[in-house]
C-alpha cells in the first residue's frame, strides 16, 4: 500500500470528520484556519467550500506547512464567477486552489498549461501558478486508479484493471475523471447515472458503454465505482437501490473523499470488497502538497491537522 496508508491515519481521518460537526466559527478561525499565525508575508491556498471535507483538509495542509517552516496558509473560498475569481487571484496572494465535490470543470477555463492526460480528463482538481501561469493537474483520477489497482492487483499487476468490467456510477467532473482513467487502463467501462443524457454525453466522448438508468440492475460488473456525490442512495425513482452490490464486486468511492457516500456503506455491509475513500484521499492530498512545496506531506502533519 501507500507509505502513508497506516491504519492509524484512516482513524484519524474518521475522528476529524466527527470533530468538525457543530463547531463554532471562532473555533474554525483560530483551528482550522490559523487566523493568528497569517501575517502580510503569508502566501494562501485557496480551498473551493465550506464543508467538512474541506476543514479537514485545510487542517491537514496547515500543519503541514506549519511543519516545513513554510509560511503558506489555506484560505476559504467559494469558487462563483469564474472571472471574478480570477481578479481576486491577481489581487491576493494566492498560490494553489484546490477543489472538490465535482467542481473541478470550473477550474479548467483559468488553467493555462495542462497535462494532455488530465485535459483530456476534463477536471482538474488543483490549480497551480508557477512563473509562467497557472498549471492545472487531476490528481483524482491517479489517486482512485492507484488505489484501485492495489485492491485488485495487490500492488503487483501493472494494469490490473485491463479487461475487468467497470460500472462508474455518476455524471459531471468526476465520472467523467474516472472513466477517462480505467479506459487508459484498458478496463471494459460502462457509465451509468440517474440524468441519462449527461451519462451518454461522457459515454461518447471517451467510447466507452452508455448504460441506461433503468438497466442499471441488469448490468455486468466486476468493480463498481462510485463517482458522483449527488447520487442519491435509496428506492424511491431517480435513486440507486443498493441491492445493485454483490459480494463479488469490488467498491470503489472517489465522490467526496475522505467522506464516505451511503452506498458505500451499504457496498460494505452487503459483503462487497471495498477500497476506502481515506485510502484515496491520503495519496491525492500528498500528491497535492508535493505539487505545491516539493516536498512529501509530513505524516505528523495527519495527527496534529485533526486533533480535537
Amino acid at each position: 500500500g501507500h507509505k502513508y496508508g497506516s491504519p492509524w491515519i484512516y482513524a484519524a481521518l474518521e475522528k476529524g470528520l466527527e470533530a468538525f460537526e457543530g463547531q463554532a466559527t471562532v473555533f474554525e478561525l483560530d483551528e482550522t484556519y490559523a487566523c493568528r499565525e497569517i501575517d502580510k508575508s503569508t502566501a494562501f491556498v485557496a480551498i473551493a467550500g465550506f464543508g467538512e471535507s474541506q476543514s479537514i483538509t485545510t487542517r491537514i495542509l496547515n500543519a503541514a506547512f506549519k511543519q516545513i517552516g513554510a509560511n503558506v496558509r489555506c484560505l476559504p473560498i467559494e469558487l462563483g464567477d469564474v472571472k471574478m475569481l480570477k481578479k481576486m487571484l491577481d489581487v491576493l496572494k494566492i498560490k494553489a486552489i484546490l477543489v472538490s465535490e465535482g467542481n473541478g470543470q470550473q477550474l479548467m477555463p483559468l488553467a493555462e498549461h495542462i497535462d494532455k492526460h488530465d485535459a483530456q480528463s476534463e477536471y482538474i482538481d488543483l490549480l497551480l501558478r508557477r512563473d509562467d501561469g497557472w498549471h492545472g493537474y487531476n490528481t483524482l483520477w491517479r489517486s482512485g486508479l492507484r488505489a484501485l489497482e492495489n485492491a485488485v492487483g495487490g500492488g503487483e499487476v501493472k494494469r490490473g484493471l485491463e479487461r475487468q468490467n467497470v460500472l462508474v456510477l455518476g455524471h459531471g467532473g468526476m465520472a467523467q475523471s474516472m472513466v477517462y482513467g480505467v479506459t487508459q487502463r484498458k478496463g471494459l467501462v460502462s457509465i451509468c447515472g440517474p440524468k441519462d443524457k449527461e451519462a451518454q454525453k461522457i459515454a461518447v466522448a471517451n467510447q466507452c458503454r452508455f448504460v441506461p438508468f433503468h438497466n442499471l440492475y441488469d448490468t455486468l460488473a466486476d468493480i463498481i465505482v462510485i463517482a458522483d456525490r449527488s447520487i442519491v442512495c435509496g428506492q424511491n425513482q431517480g435513486n440507486v437501490n443498493p441491492s445493485l452490490f454483490r459480494a463479488s464486486h469490488t467498491v470503489l468511492d472517489v465522490s467526496e473523499p475522505p467522506q464516505e457516500h451511503a452506498l458505500f456503506t451499504e457496498a460494505r455491509e452487503r459483503g462487497c470488497k471495498v477500497v476506502e475513500p481515506q485510502s484515496v484521499y491520503v495519496d491525492q492530498i500528498n500528491a497535492q502538497f508535493k505539487a505545491i512545496t516539493g516536498r512529501d506531506l509530513p505524516p505528523e502533519a495527519f495527527a496534529k491537522g485533526l486533533a480535537e
